[in-house]
């Protein structure tokens, strides 16, 4: 005895198949800014990101925005590629 034919609702519809573009596209950032302005105490417990930021990302430069107070906390880290310190004071932006 033969099967009944499916119900049209559950008969599966060949779908178009997807062209992948010849260009290849890099979505890899190149480099990705902390910035962390607080005190001292809060960029101690974020320096465990920075070696997982860079094992995620090997070829990302990872820099860092960090205040002045706090910067020399990590002189010396081998995962942070460039510190920044702000010179002067920075102004809140407006908020509309």
């Amino acid at each position: 005895m033969g099967r009944a034919p499916m119900p049209a609702r559950f008969v599966r519809e060949e779908q178009p198949t997807l062209r992948m573009s010849t260009r290849a596209w890099d979505t890899r950032p190149k480099r990705i800014c902390i910035v962390q302005l607080g005190r001292i105490g809060d960029l101690l417990l974020i320096t465990p990101l920075f070696s997982a930021l860079k094992a995620a990302n090997p070829h990302s430069e990872l820099h860092l925005l960090a205040g002045r107070n706090n910067y020399k906390i990590v002189e010396g880290n081998p995962f942070i590629d460039r510190a920044w310190v702000p010179s002067g004071r920075l102004a809140p932006l407006p908020v509309r």
